[in-house]
């Protein structure tokens, strides 16, 4: 008897085995989704962005309120959606929530003033169906902050502009490469990420600035290199557009430093006496070469005329600047290669991106663009320049320049010689 209720009993447990199993299969059911879409505003809902190229969690929170990450290695595209997911969620569970993390390994990412990377979350109901398709426009908002609205907007914000301009440097480097083979020899350069410090009413500097050695701050460990980025008073007066520019030039300039740091190792410092200022040539290259960039990056060719050629046609301060070692000077000199063939000034004919492609015209120009800031890139990676006289030099040297004639006209027309030296020393 007692043989047989053990044999009762086990058979009992395995069933109740079987059936526990079987609920815990049934208890989980799968959400498809389709399309995801967090459109983020403020004060309008006109004024709404998604959140783009931005890592992403979908989780949910159990009875006890933990919570339960379902997935943790999705990325928004490029136009803010979320696409083509399935999870497994229990079926009593009603709601899944989406977390965009401002960041990607590979770029780097958006941290406030402590040093916490922002990670805005949202949810959606799990319809009846079981399938996700929407878009949903809405705000942020946070209990420890004031205007919180406008700190989540205005740093969602900062994130789209800074992928936007990091991954138009690998667009840019790509088609140059993909061109011409010839420029991968030794060309061994990387892109690193680099945390990006900005937070809505916060100034932590007076000026935007790249900080090669952090002393300690949140997520930015000690020694860890970041770019500040401050929000000014003016700001407040500022149009969405007006935003977009200001952070754009920032953000471009201050990445620049990083580039050249990646590829040249730690940058001159102190001061110098503004744009026009006389500076050491290793502070005008420097400089020169990231305000190019913050001016390349926002307007392209488009940039105003009268300041490409101020330093020529003597105008204020800027008259100071021709054969002299200035900011201004470097980066009118890296304007004139980089740009198209100038109608106002006839010695000024020469364009990187035609010099090595004639019929780059037929392309369109965001393709010339992006071919010139390539070409460019690859010179100030590969010849590691600390001077505008040695990155011409390698450019020289190294057959960057096809059209020898139109490229020393460009350098006569700042003031410098075949070599690239300034032909001016300092004003009295």
């Amino acid at each position: 008897m007692k043989k047989i209720l053990q044999s009762f009993l086990l058979v009992l447990i395995g069933i109740l085995f079987l059936v526990v199993g079987t609920e815990s299969q049934a208890a989980d059911k799968t959400v498809t989704v389709n399309r995801f879409l967090t459109l983020v505003y403020s004060d309008k809902k006109e004024e709404a962005i998604p959140i783009k190229n931005a890592s992403v969690k979908i989780l949910y929170y159990d009875a006890q309120g933990k919570r339960q990450i379902l997935r943790d290695d999705l990325t928004s595209d490029n136009n803010g959606e979320v696409k083509n997911v399935t999870v497994n969620v229990p079926e009593e569970i009603t709601r899944i929530y989406f977390e965009y993390w401002l960041s990607r390994p590979e770029t780097g990412n958006i941290v406030n003033a402590k040093g916490i990377t922002y990670r805005p979350i949202t949810s959606w109901p799990i319809p009846e169906n079981r399938t996700i398709d929407v878009t949903s426009t809405r705000f942020f908002v946070n209990s420890s902050h004031e205007d919180s609205k406008e700190y989540n907007y205005q740093s969602i914000k900062v994130w789209n502009l800074y992928y936007a301009m990091v991954n138009e440097t690998r667009e840019s480097l790509q088609l140059a490469l993909d061109n011409f083979h010839q420029l991968k020899t030794d060309f061994n350069y990387e892109i690193k990420p680099i945390t990006v410090l900005y937070e809505n009413e916060h100034k932590r500097t007076d000026a935007a600035g790249f900080c090669s050695m952090s002393s300690d701050l949140g997520e930015v460990k000690k020694g860890t290199p970041y770019l500040c980025i401050p929000h000014i008073d003016a700001m407040k007066t500022y149009t969405r557009v007006q935003h977009d520019e200001w952070f754009n030039v920032n953000l471009s300039h201050e990445w620049q430093h990083w580039t050249m740091y990646l590829s040249i190792g730690k940058l001159v410092g102190g001061g110098y006496n503004g744009f026009t200022g006389n500076a050491n040539e290793a502070m005008s290259y420097k400089e020169g070469w990231t305000v190019f960039h913050a001016n390349r990056y926002p307007y392209g060719y488009n940039w105003n005329w009268k300041l490409d050629n101020s330093v020529q046609i003597g105008n204020g301060n800027y008259a100071n600047c021709f054969g002299r070692s200035t900011i201004w000077t470097a980066n009118s000199v890296l304007r004139d290669i980089y740009d198209r063939e100038s109608p106002r000034e006839p010695e000024d004919q020469y364009d990187i991106a035609r010099d090595w492609m004639p019929d780059v015209a037929s392309k369109g120009d965001d393709y010339r663009m992006k071919l010139s800031n390539g070409l460019m890139f690859i010179t100030m990676a590969k010849s590691k320049a600390k001077t505008l006289a040695e990155y011409i030099q390698y450019m020289k040297a190294n057959g960057m320049v096809k059209n020898t004639a139109q490229f020393d006209a460009i350098l006569k027309l700042n003031g410098l010689d075949a070599n690239g030296n300034y032909t001016l020393g300092p004003v009295n």
